[in-house]
């Protein structure tokens, strides 16, 4: 007995169990654990288990059918935003079949059997995503939705979904009961994912194919290995060397470890976003408190650039022109984060031609699509339309209602750019009889129309381009232009003064059917020439510039 201070009370050496008591008592739990896993292994028939799994998991008619079918009415689904739709999908699904098998092939180390398992799966995976991306090729429905977001970033969450989905499936197959309704559970973890790979592919949105992608093969490897580790549970491969066992069981939660962390974090991410979202919806409401005003729709983008976009659409019994900057503003000073602001607001009494459950099924969507479901029954919100149709942001656009006009401001679009505009303005046009579409850049800053070497011929792309310029000008209500040609020094003087004004004559021909009225110039050789093509190359002046006959004079070669 050990003596303590006064007023201790004494510990004895005994009343702490040592170390060899404590191996003990884990020897024994081990033991009882054993001796409990003895009755589920000696109940499982692992013969007629195995001779299932490998029947549901090659490859057949009935397989490819069903895969086809079950990834035809995902995308379906997720291109209509239809939760109902997809669990549809995932009640046909047969991708478990294989899955198990590549899961069980690994606890027994029966390498035929999983190259089959391997093989089955990716004959679905490649039909999954070809079928997929055709039907979002042919379908005039293509737009991103909430349903296509949510399987494009895939978070810790995803992982657990993916293990106990496993569990619940290896379960149900071990047991012979119960394996087809659970398959939908892990028919839910794959096959949205494939198919928003296939939606991806056929837009070329790889952002969208790299996010349903890295969400697809990490469920199916947690799935497989999770599988993998229940069989081994129930005593499948017990018949191998144990040192091997032991490695494999070390190698799977190394992998589920390795996949954790760049998950977590997105996790962590995922949940600051929330944090951000709940908060810019609270700011929000006090700025617009009820019950004169409600807000049916926020929608908040985190982009790579940095900042927060934030849309929202507000239902008040008085608009307010002019409010966004002063929201914005406002969110900025909330949030301690850059705000970018796309802010609709509708007149209250339009709720009452809303049936309110549709106006619910509104609050969970973005602010474009609220503005497509209630744009019959009041004035469209035309900018952001437009703002989608372009592919700018909404705080590029501005929009004149009782004009029925709606303007873009791009301070210097690029050729592409502008002839993007171009096209989408003749979408929108045609859409939208009655308004208006107007591009505002610098009209000093107007991109030149490239030519070939030696070539005073507009091509498809330069042809494109100057007609885009034509309706820029005329939209902003220029009637007369100043067309310059350039050459390069290549050649004669006289040579290059004549392909100068050859070219300058190709674009004013095309400018003058639009309605304008041209004044047509050369500028050979222009100053400083020959140490800006030393510079910039002598592709630098093959081009003709065009600017509107006042602002020629700010416009350098």
């Amino acid at each position: 007995m050990m003596t303590g201070f006064p007023g201790e009370t004494a510990i004895s050496d005994q009343s702490m169990p040592s170390a060899p008591d404590l191996r003990a008592v884990l020897k024994r739990a081990w033991a009882i654990f054993l001796r409990w896993r003895r009755k589920p292994i000696r109940a499982t028939d692992h013969d007629a288990v195995i001779a299932s799994v490998c029947a549901e998991g090659d490859i057949s008619a009935r397989y490819n059918v069903m895969v086809m079918l079950s990834c035809g009415i995902a995308i379906l689904g997720l291109l209509l935003s239809s939760p109902a739709v997809i669990i549809g999908a995932m009640l046909i699904s047969p991708l478990m079949g294989p899955i198990m098998q590549f899961g069980f092939s690994l606890a027994i180390l029966d390498w035929p059997m999983a190259r089959r398992g391997i093989k089955a799966l990716a004959l679905g995976t490649l039909g999954a995503v070809a079928l997929s991306a055709l039907i979002v090729w042919l379908s005039p429905l293509n737009a991103v939705t909430p349903e296509i977001l949510a399987r494009t970033r895939p978070n810790f969450f995803d992982l657990l979904v993916a293990i106990l989905s496993a569990v619940a499936g290896a379960y149900a197959v071990i047991k012979q009961k119960g394996a087809t309704i659970v398959g939908v559970a892990i028919a839910t973890a794959l096959m949205p994912p494939l198919a928003v790979v296939g939606y991806g592919l056929a837009t070329a949105n790889w952002a969208i194919f790299g996010g349903a992608l890295g969400l697809y093969l990490t469920n199916m490897l947690a799935i497989s290995l999770t599988s993998c580790l229940v069989a081994k549970f129930f005593g499948f491969g017990l018949g191998e060397d144990a040192k091997v066992g032991r490695w494999q069981t070390l190698a799977i939660l190394g992998v589920f470890a390795v996949l954790s962390v760049p998950l977590g974090l997105s996790l962590r991410q995922l949940a600051s976003e929330a944090l951000l979202t709940s908060e810019a919806r609270s700011a929000l409401e006090e700025i617009f408190p009820t019950p004169q005003n409600h807000i049916y729709g926020v929608n908040v983008n985190f982009p790579r650039s940095g900042g927060i976009e934030v849309e929202a659409l507000v239902l008040t019994q008085q608009t307010r022109p002019g409010l966004e900057a002063q929201v914005q503003k406002q969110l900025t000073q909330k949030l301690n984060e850059p705000v970018s602001l796309s802010l609709s607001q509708a007149p209250v009494n339009a709720r009452e031609s809303v049936d309110r459950q549709a106006v619910e099924e509104m609050m969970s969507q973005s602010n474009a699509s609220l503005a497509r479901q209630i744009q019959a029954r009041m004035k469209p919100d035309m900018a952001q339309l437009t703002a989608g149709e372009m592919g700018v942001t909404r705080l590029h656009v501005s929009q004149d209602s009782d004009a029925q006009s709606v303007m873009v401001r791009l301070d210097a679009p690029s050729a592409g750019q502008l002839i993007q505009l171009h096209a989408a303005q003749q979408r929108l046009a045609e859409k939208y009889p009655g308004w208006r579409f107007i591009i505002r850049p610098q009209m000093d800053a107007l991109p030149p129309v490239i030519f070939a070497p030696a070539s005073d011929t507009l091509d498809a792309d330069a042809t494109a381009l100057v007609q885009a310029l034509a309706w820029t000008l005329t939209s902003n209500t220029v009637q007369t232009v100043e067309v310059t040609g350039y050459s390069d020094s290549s050649g004669s003087r006289a040579a290059n003064r004549r392909i100068a004004a050859a070219r300058a004559r190709a674009v004013g021909d095309v400018l003058e059917a639009a309605g304008l009225t041209v004044h047509l110039a050369t500028d050979f050789p222009a100053t400083d020439q020959r140490q800006i093509e030393r510079q910039r190359g002598l592709s630098w002046f093959r081009k003709v510039r065009v600017a509107p006959a006042q602002a020629t004079d700010q416009a350098g070669p």
